[in-house]
């Protein structure tokens, strides 16, 4: 079980050498995201939304 503790925008690295970050806003209109398919990448469109609706975004080949 993973008892770590996250603040906004923070960055965090696993036992198993796995980079994520916890929840946080881009600045900006468009966020370029490279990846190698694994999944994981939540966007949440109506931040002002209570409770937030967090949802999976599927990789995209190309």
């Amino acid at each position: 079980e993973n008892n770590k503790k996250f603040t906004v925008g923070e960055v965090n690295e696993s036992d198993n050498g796995n980079y994520g970050a916890s929840a946080h806003s881009d600045y900006g209109m468009i966020t370029l995201l490279a990846t190698d398919g694994t999944p994981g990448l939540q966007i949440c469109r109506e931040k002002d939304r209570h409770p937030q609706l967090w949802e999976d975004v599927r990789h995209v080949d190309g």
